[in-house]
């Protein structure tokens, strides 16, 4: 049978990436040996280094792409061993369903500062959005035991957006913390295309372009047109005398 181009794809996307499979394990650990968390920065606490500088934003989400990288190279490989037919749709669910669940874990953590500064409140939130990701993964095994989904190119992409989806629970973890601190939330782009509003759900675009909202005002990383591929962030501030004073 001869498979479609975007497995052939997978495929060599798979053995291109198996270098940066330690990233799946490396979790917050090697983040944590290079940086502190310091709780009196930033209005809710900031990641510092060894010369007690402020860690700028973009290097926490640069490690947590790292670790994204590696779970969904780990996790392909893993889907293509289930195309293959090496292994049962029970045992690629149960592995697969793990990592998510880690994945998610990981994303909270490095927004909060490490394991030891998630509040009760936090895991909540990251258990909330981990069980509604969760419950899609669970309607695309029951698919693909009775034959509804094709192992094809589009659940290989499917693989890659569950892993992508801790991208969210980052910025949902760090707006959790904001709520009480600043008034305000912008929407920061992302290095990537910029979607534009379809069928009635706000884009990227179009979302930086209202400026500073009220603090819960924007929908979540992922709930535009661009879903899972979405690489924006979160900007807050405080309103103080008719002016926005940034927090981070």
């Amino acid at each position: 049978m001869i498979e479609s181009l975007y497995v052939t794809q997978a495929r060599k996307t798979y053995w291109n990436r198996v270098e940066f499979l330690t990233y799946a394990t490396l979790g917050t650990s090697e983040f944590d040996s290079r940086y502190r968390w310091n709780p009196d920065l930033g209005g809710t606490g900031r990641y510092i280094d060894k010369n007690g500088q402020i860690v700028k934003g973009k290097v926490i989400t640069t490690q947590l792409e790292k670790v994204i990288t590696g779970v969904q190279t780990e996790m392909l490989g893993l889907a293509l061993d289930l195309v293959d037919g090496k292994i049962s749709v029970q045992s690629w669910y149960d592995t697969f369903r793990g990592s998510v669940k880690s994945m998610h874990g990981v994303a909270a953590s490095l927004a909060r500062g490490g394991w030891a500064q998630m509040s009760e409140e936090n895991w909540t939130l990251t258990r909330q959005i981990t069980q509604e990701q969760l419950g899609y993964l669970n309607n695309l095994a029951q698919g693909l035991d009775t034959g509804s989904i094709k192992k094809d190119g589009n659940f290989l992409r499917r693989v890659q957006q569950y892993v992508a989806a801790s991208r969210s629970t980052q910025e949902e973890i760090k707006r959790q913390v904001m709520l009480g601190t600043a008034t305000h939330e912008k929407r920061k782009l992302g290095p990537a295309d910029h979607c534009r509003t379809r069928d009635g759900v706000e884009g990227c675009w179009e979302l930086f372009k209202l400026g500073w909202v009220p603090v819960g005002t924007l929908p979540r990383i992922g709930d535009t047109p661009c879903r899972q591929n979405c690489h924006c962030t979160f900007m807050w501030a405080s309103l103080i005398d008719g002016s926005f004073k940034i927090i981070q």
